[in-house]
């Protein structure tokens, strides 16, 4: 991320930039261990149970799958590490920063969902192979994927399951990891972008929740996961539907259609060639 930023905007700009992640966005990642970084993994695995649970069904039916390892990259990179060039990487780095820190969460599960297809026909492989060849798949980084693409999504995602409502709906083990990351608690509009301003404190000093809140919250997830968001989820990542057996020629024409979508009425669909 540091090089990205001084291969465009200079070692101050750089400098400025990773001081401000460090306390906000990126404080799940600079701890000691690696503890708040799996439960991020987690929460992960949460979204995409929500928006997918027939994905997330069959992801968790394989150990490796189920950790959400390939997502470490993208989720502490900010996609950076997977793009093709310093230009690319800075408009991740640039759309990231004005929104909340758990963001880059729900573009990675944007990432997962894309692939749906090829993951459920890569896990429904030879039992030998299925785990490496899905574990591959979910990796590929599609360059069309872009951040003009995938961001509208997440905006989308963001208003309909806040990150305060995906958190307090997570698994306790993960509520309890995360619980003294209060960046990650903050209400959308308490966040700033931390590429113009400096990180707001009060956003900062959100609170995790009593269990009278969490018990409320687990009240709401049957709302979240309406019929209109989990449509969503499909119509990106192509029909789950699809013929176990589908042709590799009708999975690649699948993944190849990318719906940017702005959840406020209506439903823009981008389609790539």
């Amino acid at each position: 991320m540091a090089s990205v930023i001084v291969l465009n905007d200079g070692a101050e700009a750089a400098s400025t930039f990773l001081r401000r992640f460090l306390v906000s966005h990126g404080a799940a990642f600079c701890r000691e261990s690696l503890v708040e970084t799996s439960a991020v993994l987690g929460l992960l695995g949460h979204l995409i149970e929500t928006l997918d649970p027939e994905l997330a069904a069959a992801m968790h039916s394989d150990p490796l799958m189920a950790r959400h390892t390939h997502a470490m990259s993208p989720v502490m990179t900010w996609v950076t590490h997977e793009c093709r060039s310093a230009a690319t990487a800075r408009n991740w780095l640039r759309g990231l920063s004005r929104r909340h820190p758990a963001a880059v969460v729900y573009a990675a599960a944007a990432f997962v969902i894309s692939r749906r297809s090829a993951i459920l026909l890569a896990l429904r492989g030879p039992e030998a192979t299925r785990a490496g060849s899905a574990f591959s798949t979910v990796r590929e980084h599609d360059p069309r994927h872009t951040s003009a693409v995938v961001l509208p999504v997440v905006d989308g995602w963001l208003r309909r399951l806040p990150p305060r409502a995906l958190l307090l709906t997570a698994p306790a083990s993960v509520r309890k990891e995360l619980a003294d990351v209060p960046a990650l608690w903050a209400a959308l509009d308490d966040v700033v972008d931390i590429w113009e301003h400096e990180p707001n404190e009060g956003a900062s000093s959100a609170a995790a929740p009593g269990e009278e809140e969490a018990a409320l919250a687990a009240s709401k997830r049957g709302e979240l996961s309406t019929a209109e968001l989990q449509s969503v989820a499909r119509a990106l990542g192509g029909s789950p539907a699809a013929a176990p057996g589908a042709a590799a020629g009708s999975t690649l024409a699948a993944a190849a259609i990318i719906i940017g979508v702005v959840i406020v009425g209506a439903v823009v669909v981008h389609a790539m060639a």
